[in-house]
C-alpha cells in the first residue's frame, strides 16, 4: 500500500521561470499590470487627460467669464441670419429667423446653395432692415450663377410683408444690378413703404409699392468719402430716425466719423469705427475706432458726449475679440451689439439695458446680419 505521504501534492509546483518579471508580455494576458508596465503607460495617460482637460478648461473659463444669459429681447423683435440644418434637396447656408415672444424664433427663408458645385445658383443675404411700424422687412440678395465654369453676379433688394395676415412671401423690389449698382450701403426706410440705401456718393431712395425708378440725391460731404469696408454693418451707413435725422459713416481726414445729413448740409459726428442712431434720432451709439469694452454716447442736438457704458463678454483663447455693430431698441432704452468669437463666423449678440448690466441672447449672427425692430 503506498504511503499517505507520497498522495500529497507537492507544495509550490510553479515553474522555476515562473517569474511575472522575467516573463514575455503575452504571458502576462489577465494579471495585474507590473510596476513597468505602468511606467511605459503613464505618458499615454497623461497625455490623453491634458488633452480632454484643455477644451474643458478653456470651456469652462469662457462660461466664467461671459454674463449671464436671458431668453429674450425686453421689446419688439429681432430678425437674424443664422445657421441651419441642410435639407435633402440643398445644402442651407443661412436661414433668416424672426424671434417670437419667450425668446423663441421662427424660420422667415433661406438662403441657398445648390449640391452641385459646378452649377446653379447661390444666395446670400444681407443687411436685414424693419420698417419703422414693424411690419415689412427688407434685405439685399445677391445671386450668383454657375453655369459651365461661367460665373454672374445678381444683387437685389427684397421685401417681405410680417404682419400677422400676409403670405409673409418675399418679392423682389429692385434689381440693383440692372440699375448698375454694385456695392451699396444700407438698408433702412425712410418712410413706411420706402427704402434709402447709398452708393458711390449718390442717396438712392425706392418706393416699394410702385416700380417707378430709385430717386437719386446726391450726398453733400465735401471732400469725404463713403465708409466701405468688407465687414461693413448695416448699422454704419446710413441710419435713418423717426424725426428724420440721416445719418451716416464717411472716409474723412480725422478717419471714419459719423456725418448727420440736415436740411443746412452735412453736420460731422464723433470719430466712430460702428454706430447706431436712436429711434428718435437725439443721440448716437458708438465705438471709438481703437475699440475697447466700452459704448460711448453723443447728442446730436448739443455735440457732447454722455456717460458711457461698460460692456463685457466672454474670454476665448482663439484670438482678440471685439464689438462689432449695434442696434438700439424700438423704445431707445436697450442697446444690443454683437461681438466676434473666432473662429466661429457668426458673432454673439448681447445686450445692455437701463441698468448698465450685459446679458448675452440666445442668437448668433453676422454684423450686417440682424435688426431690432417693433
Amino acid at each position: 500500500m503506498p504511503s499517505p505521504e507520497n498522495n500529497t501534492p507537492p507544495e509550490n509546483n510553479t515553474p522555476e521561470n515562473d517569474n511575472p518579471a522575467e516573463l514575455p508580455d503575452d504571458a502576462l494576458v489577465g494579471k495585474d499590470p507590473g510596476p513597468s508596465t505602468l511606467r511605459r503607460l503613464r505618458p499615454w495617460l497623461i497625455g490623453a487627460l491634458l488633452l480632454a482637460a484643455i477644451p474643458t478648461g478653456l470651456t469652462l473659463v469662457g462660461a466664467l467669464t461671459s454674463p449671464p444669459h436671458v431668453s429674450g429681447i425686453p421689446a419688439g423683435h429681432f430678425v437674424y441670419l443664422e445657421a441651419d440644418s441642410p435639407s435633402e434637396k440643398t445644402t442651407t447656408l443661412r436661414g433668416l429667423f424672426l424671434t417670437e415672444p419667450g425668446g423663441k424664433s421662427r424660420l422667415l427663408t433661406h438662403e441657398y446653395e445648390p449640391q452641385d458645385s459646378d452649377s446653379g445658383v447661390r444666395e446670400w443675404i444681407t443687411q436685414p432692415a424693419f420698417s419703422p411700424d414693424g411690419t415689412r422687412l427688407a434685405f439685399e440678395k445677391q445671386s450668383i450663377s454657375l453655369q459651365e465654369e461661367k460665373q454672374s453676379v445678381d444683387n437685389q433688394i427684397w421685401v417681405m410683408d410680417l404682419a400677422p395676415n400676409a403670405a409673409r412671401k418675399p418679392r423682389m423690389v429692385l434689381d440693383l444690378t440692372d440699375q448698375h449698382l454694385k456695392q451699396i450701403v444700407g438698408l433702412a426706410w425712410d418712410s413706411a413703404s420706402s427704402i434709402v440705401f447709398l452708393e458711390d456718393q449718390i442717396s438712392y431712395s425706392v418706393d416699394t409699392d410702385t416700380k417707378d425708378p430709385p430717386l437719386r440725391t446726391t450726398l453733400d460731404i465735401g471732400k469725404a468719402t463713403l465708409a466701405l469696408s468688407p465687414d461693413i454693418s448695416a448699422t454704419r451707413s446710413p441710419s435713418l430716425s423717426a424725426g428724420s435725422t440721416f445719418a451716416f459713416s464717411a472716409e474723412t481726414a480725422l478717419g471714419t466719423q459719423v456725418v448727420l445729413q440736415k436740411p443746412g448740409g452735412a453736420v460731422p459726428g464723433p470719430s466712430a469705427a460702428i454706430f447706431a442712431l436712436d429711434p428718435t434720432g437725439d443721440k448716437i451709439a458708438f465705438v471709438p475706432p481703437g475699440g475697447g469694452k466700452v459704448i460711448r454716447i453723443y447728442s446730436v442736438a448739443t455735440g457732447k458726449f454722455g456717460a458711457d457704458i461698460p460692456v463685457q463678454w466672454g474670454w476665448s483663447a482663439f484670438g482678440k475679440r471685439r464689438l462689432t455693430s449695434l442696434r438700439w431698441s424700438p423704445d431707445g432704452t436697450t442697446l444690443a451689439f454683437t461681438v466676434s468669437k473666432p473662429p466661429v463666423p457668426e458673432d454673439e449678440i448681447f445686450l445692455v439695458g437701463q441698468d448698465g448690466k450685459t446679458h448675452q441672447l440666445p442668437y448668433r449672427a453676422g454684423r450686417s446680419a440682424w435688426d431690432w425692430g417693433k
